[in-house]
């Protein structure tokens, strides 16, 4: 039987004497610069829609990767809510904010909008076939909130009151039927928050 023990160290010599008679090769600086990632967000602009909402529209979330096309997919994701104002003068925004610290690879955030009247009150006075007069109510809310009671008047007349949550309401009434003396006969029908 043959020792291993006694070609081992003839084994480790032969591979140290390849590594030292290798070529050196000039080490390399390697600069590789700091993932860009997404810092703080700011929201500007909101006075009834809630922040969340906004952020949750956004899709980003502050330490993500940062990427161009995920800013450009939030100020459309922020259109698509139909809550503000989309037009010539003024549409949701999200611009990035440089950091003057150029070794930071964080990058703020500033989602600016402008909220817009979001509910529409629809009353339709029709007369049917048998010669009845009848009247439709469409009430529909965009950002609609139904934890947001009113405090005051105030919050009814500014339109703060059941508002800001995102949610989608819509209420119908129909048909009413006006026959001779008055007399109103509703059927309504109330279709629960999306």
């Amino acid at each position: 039987m043959r020792n291993n023990f006694t070609t081992f160290p003839a084994a480790m010599a032969a591979t140290l004497f390849c590594l030292a008679a290798a070529p050196m090769l000039p080490a390399q600086e390697t600069t590789t610069q700091p993932q860009k990632k997404v810092g703080m967000i700011y929201v500007v602009g909101n006075e009834v829609t809630q922040d969340q909402v906004i952020l949750g529209a956004l899709g980003l979330s502050p330490g993500q990767p940062f990427r161009d096309a995920d800013v450009r997919a939030a100020e459309a994701n922020l259109k698509k809510l139909g809550i503000f104002e989309d037009s010539s003068n003024h549409s949701p925004s999200v611009e990035v904010i440089e950091n003057r610290d150029s070794d930071s690879p964080y990058h703020d955030i500033i989602a600016r909008v402008r909220e817009t009247q979001t509910g529409t009150l629809k009353i339709f006075l029709g007369m049917s076939t048998r010669g009845q007069v009848f009247v439709r109510v469409i009430l529909e809310e965009r950002n609609f909130d139904p934890h947001r009671y009113p405090t005051s008047w105030i919050d009814v007349t500014e339109g703060r009151a059941f508002r800001g949550a995102g949610k989608k309401l819509k209420f119908e009434a129909f048909p009413i039927t006006v026959r001779t003396g008055l007399q109103l006969e509703p059927l309504v029908k109330v279709l629960s928050p999306r």
